[in-house]
């Protein structure tokens, strides 16, 4: 027994150092293709605005960013003319998620095939690009992967140091992405479900009230120092005062249902709406108007950002009562955004045809996550309804319901992504990024649960055939 934990540590050791050895390679050669300069969004200003206010120490005024990504921008120093370090330290963080996600893999008991299909899909262009942006989406691939892939692990080996990786990820992830900001509540949601449908044979009933508490803990002290800094300071109870700018998203087309006003807000959300719809270096869409209309607003006003947010959040809701099937159509189409490969020209390194052949690999993988739920679902409801005593003793079981689970986990998380960011923002793909290899690994375990669900219904089906219940399976 001895000699056998001194050779499984050997081995941790020495594929631990061989990751850390191609994380670095993987780093120098996307810094190398790059030149070390680092792509800038429209967003990208705001970020540096607030991480410069961090620097200097001086909040003395609200920001509509959540503080997790300036701050992350200070601590490494990129808040004047960020360089190659963020660069760097942003695809070197990618190449630990990647990292994490492979020991969840074979944790999972995911064959060879699966794990080196996982590695080289996460680590080509399309899902390495958005580390060369100064944008949040870096970071919180990192926090949800971390609150996810932590999560599972826990389940699955044990250990309290994966529930603790779980319990940061869950509240960096709320501070760096809002929409983010239940995970704390979800995934326990998640697991006690799961332990529900396979009446109690995965996870532990210790197991899903420890991750319900550590998990709460950890997310509403953070989110509530956050917050009661801000009520005290700014006299806004939340993580960011946005939440009325991203739900003017969903009413820019009913803007007109207003009625007016003394401060004329009617009458400037119209006027900066037609001028976003008719801007020539727009998408003709009109979505992001309220960002031009912010300053006129609150100067008609005369109420701060908090307060502008406030009223925003009462003047969307009333426009989303008065036209709710508007509402629900803007949603769908968000459906769209979100789910489009959205590969920019980062990852084509100036070339037309590179470009559209990593959206071609993009589609492929999220085509492979919606044929897998299609594919999938119903073998996994009829063996997980299967009645307990006619299931047939079998070593297989174990490793299929941790699968199942792990299955289950990354599909909970990315459709309450979805969800969340098409209720309530415009819900470009950009925010489908944190979850995009929660969607990879769904869809390269695919084949194996595949294998392992037909073996337990045939199996079950045999069984139950001995014993007289239903007539075999016809062969020949």
């Amino acid at each position: 027994m001895a000699l056998r934990s001194v050779v499984g540590s050997s081995r941790r050791i020495r594929g631990a150092g061989m990751g850390i050895v191609a994380a670095i390679v993987v780093t120098a050669a996307y810094s190398w293709a790059w030149s070390g300069a680092p792509a800038f969004d429209g967003d990208s200003p705001s970020y540096l605005e607030m991480a410069r206010d961090f620097a200097d120490g001086r909040i003395d005024r609200p920001h509509l960013r959540a503080p997790g990504y300036p701050l992350f921008l200070t601590a490494s120093g990129e808040v004047d003319e960020p360089g190659a370090r963020l660069v760097v330290t942003q695809v070197f963080l990618h190449c630990l998620c990647v990292a994490l996600w492979l020991v969840l893999l074979r944790a999972s008991r995911a064959s060879r095939w699966a794990c080196a299909m996982f590695v080289l899909v996460a680590l080509s262009p399309p899902f390495v690009e958005h580390a060369r942006f100064v944008l949040s989406e870096a970071l919180a691939e990192v926090a949800v992967s971390a609150a996810l892939a932590g999560l599972a692990l826990f389940v699955l080996r044990g250990g309290r140091g994966w529930l603790l990786l779980s319990a940061a990820g869950v509240g960096g992830a709320g501070i760096v992405h809002p929409v983010h900001q239940l995970l704390w509540l979800l995934l326990p949601a998640l697991l006690g479900l799961f332990r529900f449908a396979s009446r109690g044979r995965l996870p532990s009933s210790r197991q899903v009230l420890a991750s319900a508490i550590l998990l709460a803990v950890a997310a509403l002290g953070l989110f509530g120092t956050v917050m009661l800094r801000n009520q005290q300071r700014f006299g806004f109870a939340s993580i960011s005062p946005m939440l009325g700018a991203t739900l003017s998203h969903k009413t820019s087309r009913v803007v007109e249902l207003l009625p007016d006003d003394p401060a004329g807000v009617r009458e400037i959300l119209i006027r900066h709406r037609d001028a976003a719809l008719l801007d020539p270096e727009s998408q003709h869409l009109g979505h992001s108007y309220i960002f031009r209309a912010l300053r006129e607003l609150r100067e008609a006003t005369g109420l701060d950002a908090p307060g502008l947010d406030r009223e925003l959040v009462r003047m969307n809701l009333e426009l989303i009562r008065r036209a709710p099937m508007d509402y629900v159509d803007e949603v769908l189409r968000s459906q769209v955004w979100f789910w489009s490969p959205g590969v920019t020209d980062v990852a084509g390194f100036g070339s037309g045809v590179l470009k559209a052949a990593w959206n071609g690999l993009r589609s492929v993988v999220l085509v492979g996550f919606w044929g897998a739920l299609l594919l999938l679902t119903g073998p996994a409801l009829l063996y997980l309804a299967a009645p307990s005593d006619r299931l047939r003793p079998d070593p297989g079981a174990r490793p299929l319901l941790e699968t199942l689970l792990v299955c289950f986990l990354c599909v909970g998380t990315v459709f309450y992504t979805a969800a969340v960011s098409c209720a309530l923002t415009a819900a470009v793909y950009r925010l489908r990024i944190p979850v995009d290899l929660a969607i990879l690994a769904v869809v390269v375990l695919a084949p194996g649960l595949w294998g392992m669900l037909a073996a337990q219904l045939v199996g079950n089906r045999q069984a139950s055939a001995r014993l007289g219940e239903i007539p075999p399976p016809m062969t020949g």
